[in-house]
């Protein structure tokens, strides 16, 4: 036998040994991440048997190492089942460690943890089915969502039966278990959101594998978010355009009314001549504003224009009540009634209530009876004498003569 045969030899039993440490294995070291408390049993036993496994110790605690009788390979099983002891009892939790009495041989401290900490496997499976049937995305994402149900079956796995199954049949049980978590994924997605995808995914024979699906679903899901968020931004982009153009258009068709502007034409504020509706007449966005058709609103507009005419200033009332004559007067009351009538005939055909008596010509024949009444007070008419003042005046020349003295006697000489 040659040099390299015999060195691949002695790799190959170095590599194979059960019994060989490295110069990095303390019993103090911490091999896996899961510590074991309470109610971790399941969890805690698949990674520390995954992690002796990679050190090739999974014998000493299966029993498939067994203690050799006589040195010099005793010796080296006792390093190895102390170092493993040593693992164990640092992966769980202090608080539970003083609750373990010390065993000194691996195989037996790990069945008496599995005693300890164990739950029946048929109360433990069935809560676990329990909460994978009603585990649903409740509007998480995809991802989050996926992690949830993965732990649960994982745990769900770590109550079932170690051994593995080598048969012909494997490979169809292996399948038949990945559909089912494929159908629990897919229906316990959101709807319908992802009721498209879930039924494409379905009508499939035969199914994909599990990872397939996901990564069809997470992007399902991007597409999706993409979408909405260009519809989420569409309508604030078109308000904005809306904003930004209507006080263009507003300002196109009405000008700001400000108090400094006088018509002349109808002495209102807010606009001039140029822009009088009593005169240039109103457009036809007026009357759907006013919610009336034009013939009755331009019935309304000669009795606008009849209180035009009879409009007076706030300052000079009294003295444009004076310049009405009773033939003015005569003509604004035939005028009043005359528009009276014609709306009240065409509210009979639509229905619709007669205008009111105007208020201009009222205010002007109140102020002209008010006025007539103060020049009766300035000027009162001359009083006719009565029966009563002509005794009265009687009764005082008959005093005045009688305090008179007598005339004194003629005498003649």
């Amino acid at each position: 036998m040659d040099s390299s045969t015999t060195s691949q030899l002695a790799v190959t039993t170095t590599v194979t040994n059960p019994y060989s440490l490295s110069s990095s294995d303390n019993p103090g070291s911490l091999i896996s991440l899961v510590v074991l408390k309470e109610d971790n049993y399941p969890e805690w036993a698949t990674e520390l048997r995954n992690s002796l496994q990679a050190k090739q110790k999974l014998g000493f605690i299966n029993g498939s190492t067994p203690k050799p009788a006589a040195n010099p390979e005793l010796a080296q099983w006792l390093a190895a089942n102390s170092m493993i002891v040593g693992w164990i009892r640092t992966s769980i939790d202090p608080r539970i460690r003083s609750t373990v009495s010390f065993i000194s041989e691996a195989s037996t401290l790990w069945e008496s943890l599995r005693v300890c900490f164990s739950v029946g496997n048929g109360v433990c499976k069935q809560v676990l089915k329990d909460e994978i049937a009603l585990c649903k995305q409740d509007g998480q994402p995809v991802l989050e969502y996926y992690e949830r149900l993965s732990k649960l079956w994982e745990e769900l796995q770590n109550y079932k039966s170690s051994r593995v199954c080598r048969c012909e049949a494997a490979p169809d049980a292996a399948k038949e278990r990945e559909d089912d978590q494929i159908h629990q994924f897919l229906f316990g997605l959101d709807l319908p959101r992802f009721s498209h995808i879930r039924s494409k995914i379905t009508d499939e024979d035969p199914l994909p594998s599990l990872n397939q699906v996901y990564s069809r679903v997470i992007r399902e899901e991007q597409n999706l978010d993409v979408a909405r968020l260009k519809e989420t931004t569409k309508p604030e982009a078109i308000g904005s355009s809306v904003h930004t153009e209507q006080p263009s258009k507003v300002a196109a068709v009405s000008v700001p009314k400000t108090h400094d502007r006088q018509c002349t034409h109808c002495h209102r504020q807010g606009h001039d001549v140029s822009e009088c509706f009593l005169l240039h007449g109103f457009p036809d966005w007026y009357y759907e504003q006013k919610g009336t058709t034009r013939s009755t609103a331009e019935t309304r507009d000669s009795s606008s224009r009849f209180d035009n005419k009879c409009m007076l200033t706030r300052s000079s009332k009294k003295t444009d009540l004076r310049i009405l004559g009773n033939k003015e007067l005569a003509q604004l009351e035939q005028e009043n009634r005359r528009a009276k009538a014609q709306t009240n005939s065409m509210a009979d055909g639509e229905n619709t209530r007669a205008n009111p008596p105007n208020p201009q010509l009222v205010i002007i024949q109140q102020q002209q009876r008010q006025n007539q009444q103060e020049q009766a007070e300035l000027n009162p008419p001359p009083r006719q004498a009565t029966l009563r003042d002509e005794d009265a005046q009687n009764r005082l020349f008959a005093n005045r003569s009688a305090m008179q003295p007598p005339a004194p006697a003629r005498q003649d000489y």
